[in-house]
């Protein structure tokens, strides 16, 4: 896929999103963030190899760690 500029500014507003989970309060931003990524990382987890509920796990497990990160 070559980055042209609409991906750039996929790249920017992601980026912006990640940095608005800062407040923990902001339900509407957190839930964005989930319904943004929670397909690809499970996704990735399935090709992985991993059983549903496994992958299903990785999702819970990253945006935790995610969580944890921003918190921090």
């Amino acid at each position: 896929m070559e980055w042209g500029v609409t991906n750039k500014q996929f790249l920017v507003t992601r980026r912006s999103l990640v940095e608005r989970l800062a407040d923990w309060r902001d339900q509407k931003n957190w839930q964005e963030f989930f319904e943004t990524y929670w397909k690809l990382i499970y996704s990735v987890a399935v090709k992985a190899g991993l059983t549903d509920s496994e992958a299903q796990d990785v999702v819970q497990e990253t945006i935790i760690t995610v969580a944890k990160r921003v918190e921090g």
